[in-house]
C-alpha cells in the first residue's frame, strides 16, 4: 500500500509538472530492504514461530512511529476512514479498515494512508464488530492526538447506522452503484433484443472454451505472434464476461485479426461480421462508465471530481448517439441504440446516483474544488441558484466553526461576516486553468495564509476519497485468508510494509519530545 504520496513542496506556490503538463505524483512502493528487513519478500506472510512474532513487533513499532509521525502533521483536525468487506461466503468476509488525511511533512504535501484494522466478520456480527474495532482506532490513534473521525467512505451496507453521528458524514461511493447499473442494463437488454443476446452467447461461450482447453491461450499467442501484435497484448489473459464484461470486449477488439484466425480453426464458436461491429459500438458505450470507475477509484481522487465525472459520463453517452446514426447496419444500430437509451435513462434515473448528485457534501467539495468552482451549476438539478445560496451559506458555517474552534475570542456578531469575506475571496480568485490536473490540495496549501480557515474546510474535503481504493496489497495475505491462518497484526503489518523505512528515519532522526510512540 502507498503509504504517503508527496504532492509538492509546501512552502512552494509554484506546482511542479511532469511531461503532461500535470502535477507530479509518485507512489512509493516496498523497497527491496524493506523486502529484506521484513525477512521475506514482498507479497509473502511471515511465519508463525517466535521469531517471527519477535520481528512483528519490531515492525509494528517502527510502522506505529512513521503513522504517529505523519498524524501528528495532519493539515486538518480529522482523519477520514475508508471501510470495506471482500467476501469470503455467502455470509461471511474480511473487512478493511483504512485511514486517509494529508499532511505536511518536513515542507512537503502529502497524502497519507494506513491499514487501522482487518478482521474476519460475518453477516450477522458486522455492525458490532465494526463498532468495537472503530472504538479501538480511536482511542488508539486519534484521540491521544486530538484528532476527530471526519467522512466515512463504504460501498458496505450497514456501515451507516454504525458511523451515524460518530463522523461527520458517510459517504456511499457511486462506483458500486454503476456497476450494479450497468449489470442491470446489461440483463435488460440482451433479453429484449435478440442481436445483443446472441452476442452476449458467443462470448460465453468463447469464454467458456477458453478456461477448459488447456492449449487455446498457447494457440491464440501463436496467431497473435504471426499478426505483429505488441509485446504488452501478448501477456494479457482473456478477461471472463463475469469479472467484467467491458475488459472481455476490448481484449477481442485489440486481437481482432487472431481471433479471428482463430476462430476458422475452431468452427464451434463463432463471432459473425455484424457481432463484431457491435463489440465496437458496445465497447464504445461500456468505456465512458470504466473511465468513470477507474477515475473515481484512483489513489489521488477527491470529492469536489465526483460531481463532475458523473456529469462528463452522460455527456460522453449522449454524444455516442450521433456515431450510432453513422452505422450503416440498421439491426446493429438499433441493438445498440436500445443499449445506449437504456444506459442514458438508468444513468439519469438511478435512485442512489441522484442522491449522490443531490448531497451536499459532494455539491460543496465542487464548489471548493479551483477548476470545477465556476462550472458548479451545470453540475447541480433543479433550482441552481437557490442550491448555490445554500451552498455558500453550508460553508460560511463551517468557516466560522473553524474560527470558534480555533479561538472561542472569533465569537462575535462580525463573525458571519468574516467568515463570508474569506469564502468571497476564494470565488473572485484567478484561477490559472492551465493548471487543471494539479491536486487541489496543492492550490489550497499556497492559499491558507489567504483564507485560513476556509483552507482548513478544504483541506477536510480534499483529503477523504471518494470510493475505497482496491488494495493489490490484498493479494499479499490472500493465501493467509484462504487457509485459515489469518492473523490480524501480521496481515496489518503486511498492508502498512511502505511505513517501515519511514518509522526508521523517524525514529532516528526525531527530535520530537514528550510523547510516546503508539504500541
Amino acid at each position: 500500500m502507498h503509504s504517503r504520496a508527496p504532492l509538492l513542496s509546501a512552502s512552494s506556490t509554484e506546482s511542479q509538472h511532469g511531461s503532461d503538463g500535470g502535477p507530479i505524483m509518485h507512489y512509493t512502493s516496498a523497497s527491496a530492504s524493506n523486502a529484506v528487513f521484513l525477512g521475506h519478500q514482498s507479497g509473502q506472510i511471515l511465519p508463525t514461530s517466535e521469531n517471527a512474532s519477535a520481528a512483528e513487533l519490531g515492525l509494528e513499532y517502527y510502522i506505529n512511529r512513521a503513522i504517529e509521525h505523519d498524524l501528528k502533521r495532519s493539515l486538518c483536525p480529522v482523519v477520514h476512514f475508508t471501510i470495506d468487506v471482500r467476501a469470503t461466503g455467502p455470509n461471511t468476509g474480511y473487512m478493511f479498515i483504512m485511514a486517509h488525511w494529508a499532511a505536511d511533512c518536513d515542507g512537503v504535501l502529502h497524502r497519507c494512508r494506513a491499514m487501522m484494522a482487518m478482521c474476519e466478520v460475518e453477516q450477522s456480527n458486522l455492525t458490532e464488530i465494526l463498532s468495537h474495532k472503530l472504538r479501538e482506532v480511536k482511542d488508539k490513534w486519534l484521540r491521544p492526538l486530538q484528532l476527530e473521525v471526519g467522512y466515512v467512505t463504504t460501498a458496505t451496507k450497514g456501515v451507516e447506522m454504525v458511523v451515524a453521528g460518530a463522523c461527520l458524514g458517510c459517504i456511499f461511493s457511486p462506483t458500486h452503484y454503476i456497476y450494479l447499473l450497468l449489470k442491470g442494463v446489461m440483463e435488460k437488454v440482451k433479453n429484449e433484443d435478440v442481436h445483443i443476446g446472441q452476442l452476449f452467447q458467443a462470448l460465453c461461450k468463447i469464454s467458456i472454451h477458453f478456461e477448459q482447453s488447456p492449449g487455446a491461450h498457447d494457440r491464440l499467442l501463436e496467431m497473435q505472434l504471426l499478426c505483429g501484435l505488441p509485446q504488452e497484448l501478448l501477456k494479457e489473459k482473456m478477461p471472463t464476461p463475469s469479472n467484467n464484461l467491458f475488459l472481455l470486449m476490448h481484449f477481442l477488439l485489440a486481437r481482432q485479426n487472431a481471433f479471428s484466425a482463430y476462430l476458422m480453426e475452431n468452427p464451434e464458436l463463432n463471432l459473425t461480421c455484424q457481432q463484431w461491429r457491435l463489440l465496437h459500438h458496445l465497447t464504445c458505450l461500456l468505456k465512458p462508465c470504466e473511465d468513470t470507475i477507474t477515475t473515481i477509484r484512483r489513489e489521488h481522487a477527491n470529492l469536489g471530481q465526483v460531481l463532475h465525472e458523473l456529469w462528463l459520463l452522460e455527456s460522453t453517452i449522449k454524444g455516442c448517439f450521433q456515431q450510432l446514426q453513422e452505422e450503416a447496419d440498421a439491426a446493429a444500430a438499433a441493438a445498440v441504440t436500445l443499449f445506449a437509451t437504456e444506459l442514458l435513462q438508468s444513468l439519469e434515473g438511478h435512485s442512489i446516483l441522484a442522491v449522490v448528485r443531490e448531497n451536499i457534501l459532494y455539491q460543496t467539495a465542487t464548489l471548493l474544488h479551483p477548476y470545477f468552482r465556476d462550472h458548479i451549476c451545470k453540475y447541480l438539478k433543479g433550482d441552481v441558484h437557490l442550491q448555490r445560496w445554500q451552498l455558500k451559506k453550508q460553508l460560511t458555517q463551517q468557516i466560522e466553526k473553524e474560527y470558534l474552534n480555533f479561538s472561542s475570542a472569533y465569537a462575535t456578531s462580525s463573525l458571519t461576516e468574516v467568515a463570508s469575506q474569506e469564502l468571497e475571496s476564494y470565488l473572485q480568485d484567478n484561477i490559472d486553468l492551465a493548471l487543471s490536473h494539479m491536486d487541489p490540495l496543492v492550490y489550497w496549501n499556497t492559499r491558507k495564509h489567504m483564507w485560513p480557515f476556509l483552507s482548513t474546510v478544504a483541506f477536510q474535503y480534499f483529503s477523504c476519497p471518494p470510493a475505497p481504493v482496491f488494495l493489490d496489497e490484498v493479494l499479499a495475505i490472500e493465501e493467509c485468508i484462504i487457509s485459515g491462518r489469518f492473523q490480524e497484526s501480521i496481515a496489518v503489518n503486511t498492508m502498512n510494509r511502505d511505513w517501515i523505512s519511514e518509522g526508521i528515519r523517524v525514529s532516528n532522526t526525531s527530535t520530537d519530545t514528550g510523547s510516546q510512540p503508539m504500541a
